[in-house]
């Protein structure tokens, strides 16, 4: 595979067989096809629920007022993480959390529904390649205190 990074802090992703552990998850099935299903920082262990922040992302994005959500963990003080989504709205159409609560309740589990919300008007940072970038988000959102953040004016 290699020998190892320029960086030696990242040598821990090599362990002593040679493996690379990448963080990426998947499946292989009866012949032995590898099938990537996301990457392991994109779980939430909410309270020692695993929760898929992609999954729950789709979910939103099924509603109509919704243009594109990604889902991060929060830190929590007794459940260690929580579900948190950023939401962009689309314009002219009027939501609230409590709207978006209510439609990710029909397809989602109880303790996969987010706990914090931030409506946005704006899109959210992406990178060059046009995916939304969660550490950012996460990180803009920690910096404001981590709490409900409503920022619409539709």
């Amino acid at each position: 595979l290699m020998s190892g990074y320029v960086d030696p802090d990242l040598d821990s992703l090599v362990d002593t067989d040679g493996w690379l552990h990448t963080g990426d998850l998947g499946r292989l099935d009866a012949d032995n096809y590898l099938y990537l299903s996301g990457r392991s920082k994109d779980i939430i262990i909410r309270g020692g629920e695993n929760i898929s922040c992609a999954h729950v992302a789709a979910a939103l994005t099924t509603h109509p007022a919704v243009a594109e959500a990604i889902v991060v963990a929060l830190p929590h003080a007794e459940l260690g993480e929580q579900v948190a989504a950023a939401v962009t709205v689309r314009r002219g159409i009027p939501v609230s959390t409590d709207d978006l609560r209510a439609h990710a309740a029909k397809t989602l589990g109880r303790f996969q529904i987010p706990t914090r919300w931030w409506l946005r008007n704006d899109m959210l940072p992406t990178s060059a390649s046009g995916k939304v970038i969660r550490r950012n988000v996460e990180a803009m959102w920690l910096e404001r205190g981590a709490t409900d953040l409503i920022e619409i004016d539709n």
